[in-house]
């Protein structure tokens, strides 16, 4: 399955002969909300057996998951902005989306315009995945996984952002942002992020949260250094 955006959503192709710029900087930082931590909302799970007996003690949401110290996790940090014109090579590598206890792991993903997706169902009951360009609301792809170990492979061509709910359980959902460069990374629990291997240059850099928002910051990377940017949500 190849999924196709918008042509007004999708960036124009660079030269296909533009080699692809690497250096030898890297770009880190971490990702916090200030304040007292937001409570988690608890999921009615309803009847789906499975689901219950996977989460004896209950299941909160995923879509805001900030620890006590602030630090934000989920968060999509990219360089926006500022990168040579290059065709960037596909990872040969897949990019999984595994569903495991009635829950996407990862919830937010980065993905390069070519790296093949895998979904995957590993729970003992029945999922769906359908993922469509958050911009356009368009179907990029919807697979019935019905039992456990059932997979389902797709490629995305185009860049966007797209949204992957299953239509069984309402409270699933993940993100895949799909980008032309590797030049990307998503905070972990400590609301970390470490973006390498970039050329000297001037980049906007833009960190992105699914209830957030985001926000961007502008920075110069010289050679061979270590850039510190910070960002911090709910500051207005």
């Amino acid at each position: 399955v190849e999924g196709a955006a918008d042509d007004a959503q999708a960036d124009a192709a660079p030269p296909a002969d533009a080699a692809p710029a690497f250096g030898n900087s890297t770009i880190r930082g971490t990702v916090t909300l200030p304040g007292e931590a937001p409570r988690r909302r608890r999921i009615d799970l309803g009847a789906d057996e499975f689901c219950t007996s996977a989460h004896p003690d209950g299941l909160f949401s995923d879509t805001l998951l900030v620890a006590e110290n602030g630090a934000v996790a989920n968060v999509f940090v990219q360089v926006k902005s500022g990168l040579p014109r290059a065709s960037y090579p596909a990872p040969s590598e897949p990019v999984v989306l595994d569903q495991i206890d009635c829950t996407y792991v990862p919830h937010v993903v980065g993905l390069q315009l070519g790296t093949k997706l895998i979904a995957k169902n590993s729970d003992l009951t029945m999922h769906n995945v359908h993922g469509y360009w958050e911009a356009t609301r368009r179907d990029v792809f919807n697979f019935a996984q019905v039992s456990a170990g059932v997979q389902n492979e797709a490629t995305l061509r185009r860049p966007g952002l797209v949204h992957e709910k299953c239509e069984v359980h309402s409270w699933m959902g993940a993100w895949v942002h799909v980008v032309r460069h590797p030049f990307f990374a998503v905070t972990g629990e400590d609301g970390a992020f470490e973006i390498g291997r970039l050329p000297p240059g001037t980049y906007g850099i833009e960190a992105w949260h699914e209830k957030l928002g985001t926000r961007t910051r502008t920075v110069e990377v010289g050679e061979d250094g270590v850039v510190q940017v910070d960002f911090t949500f709910g500051d207005g």
